[in-house]
């Protein structure tokens, strides 16, 4: 007893070492697996700096050799210093001393003060006591005031135990932690007419610590971290029903749509020549890229930054990497299914969107993250999508803008209707056959040939088609009466020229009684 109440004095009387970050993996949504550490300096310490992990991800080791043998979350008193802000403060620090107080017109007043309460103060001198209203006090000089304050408050920390076998020793502690995040994009380059120069950057945004010339990895994939939003139990001060009551909420919430980490950017902002850039040959230019390779752990990849330097509160701009690749220019268009389950609701009316995009293949040995991709050309902006994870090797499709010289319809109408063709006893319900005949019309207004990508959803049995599509039927209608596909065509329309396609299909659509 009497020798842990010394331990506990010695240890309040001294400064804790505090918890160092020392390397951390940061995901998209503003977790981060942190790894901290601080020095053991004998067998009982006290170390601050806790972390506020996320619930079962805090976890605490040491060096080899050093066994630990009690580790405690614990509260000790610290004391600490402050300028005093205010006249009543300064006042009330300085009772019983002797001051001098400039008031009014230039006048003098030395004296003990006795009492700052109210809205005067009350001198004592060898002329007797008397007061001087505050707002009228100007100056206060004298001998020996005090113009610090000292407040005492409570600080978490751990209470280590341990056997050490060096002076090296040190602790660890690694948790996902909340406050740092980064933000990818790319820079699609297609000044060159065969090959394009695709620049990736990482924005740092840092509100958690201090980082002082250590590796960050950053994280692209989709990791399953189901309870990040909650906290562990041994640094989060909560009490035993707090904790219970979260475990509970838990509970009720596990299906209720907890976040996940890695979802894609929402929204998605197109422009056109919206912005002059500078007329460089590329956005890597300036800056020294990474040489050492990323790493994989399973599902996951991790972009690597040496010798990171980044103070809380900072924002930091990095490049990633730089890839070329051969491209071609792709148009698009993707026309929706005209049925809603058993209801049909036409073709929307007018022209359809047709994108102007990128097709290319990601060269580098990296994987593309989920990120902006704003496409350039002779410094200029064209455009800007939304370009989704991509594995090394595989291809992308980046759309740039709307092909305004590429105009598309579709249209559809009834060539045919067996009434009651089908009908269900439970529920009781009548539907008829119905063939649909659609007539899709590409007008290519450019000069130069066009290679076109046609998408067209459709529900019901595709009986004719033009053009050779590539027909995938999808799981979509598994469950339903009608069966659904997808027909995929692409062709060449070469400039001033229309393609005209068409399909026949037959689809269920409730009777009407």
């Amino acid at each position: 007893m009497i020798a842990t109440l010394a331990l506990t004095l010695a240890l309040s009387a001294q400064d804790a070492p505090t918890l160092k970050v020392v390397s951390a993996s940061l995901f998209k949504n503003g977790y981060a697996v942190v790894t901290r550490e601080a020095p053991l300096s004998g067998p009982n310490v006290v170390i601050e700096g806790l972390p506020i992990g996320s619930l079962g991800t805090m976890w605490i080791t040491a060096t080899p050799g050093v066994v630990l043998e009690e580790v405690v979350r614990a509260e000790r008193e610290v004391e600490t210093e402050n300028p005093i802000s205010s006249l009543d403060d300064l006042l009330a620090a300085n009772m019983d001393k002797t001051v001098t107080i400039a008031f009014g017109e230039e006048r003098f007043e030395t004296g003990i003060v006795r009492s700052v309460s109210g809205n005067v103060l009350v001198l004592e001198n060898s002329n007797g006591i008397f007061a001087i209203p505050k707002n009228q006090v100007q100056r206060i000089t004298g001998s020996g005031l005090t113009w610090m304050t000292k407040t005492k408050s409570k600080t978490a920390g751990l209470r280590i135990r341990s056997r050490i076998s060096n002076q090296a020793a040190k602790l660890y502690v690694v948790s996902l932690e909340k406050g740092i995040t980064w933000a990818p994009a790319y820079s699609v380059d297609i000044t060159d007419e065969k090959k394009l120069t695709l620049v990736s950057k990482a924005t740092l945004l840092n509100d958690l610590s201090d980082i002082d010339n250590i590796e960050l990895r950053l994280i692209t994939g989709f990791p399953n971290l189901p309870w990040m939003q909650y906290y562990d139990p041994l640094t989060s001060g909560m009490t035993v029903d707090q904790f219970t009551n979260m475990l509970m909420a838990i509970g009720a919430g596990r299906d209720a749509g907890l976040a996940a980490p890695g979802a894609a950017m929402g929204g998605q902002a197109m422009s056109q020549n919206v912005m002059r850039a500078d007329r460089r040959s590329g956005f890597d230019e300036a800056f020294q890229i990474p040489d050492i390779p990323g790493m994989t752990a399973e599902d996951l990849f991790f972009y690597r930054l040496p010798n990171v330097r980044l103070k809380k509160g900072e924002r930091g701009y990095h490049i990633l990497f730089r890839a070329e690749s051969e491209y071609e220019h792709i148009y698009t268009w993707d026309i929706p299914d005209a049925m809603t389950a058993t209801d049909y609701r036409g073709l929307p009316e007018g022209p359809g969107d047709v994108w102007h995009s990128l097709k290319f293949r990601n060269t580098s040995e990296r994987p593309f993250t989920t990120a902006p991709a704003t496409t350039f050309k002779n410094g200029e902006i064209l455009g800007q999508d939304l370009l989704y994870y991509v594995s090394p090797g595989a291809d992308a499709l980046v759309k740039i803008t709307k092909a305004l010289d590429v105009r598309a319809e579709g249209t559809e109408e009834e060539m045919d209707r067996k009434r009651n063709a089908l009908t269900l006893s439970s529920p009781s319900t009548s539907y008829d056959l119905v063939t649909v005949k659609g007539t899709l019309e590409i007008k290519n207004r450019k000069s130069d040939k066009v290679k076109l990508q046609i998408s067209k959803e459709i529900t019901g049995e595709v009986t004719q088609v033009d053009g050779d599509p590539k027909i995938t039927k999808t799981a979509k209608g598994l469950r339903q009466i009608n069966s659904r596909a997808i027909l995929d065509w692409t062709k060449e329309i070469e400039g001033g020229q229309t393609l005209l396609l068409t399909y026949t299909y037959e689809v269920y659509v409730r009777s009407i009684r």
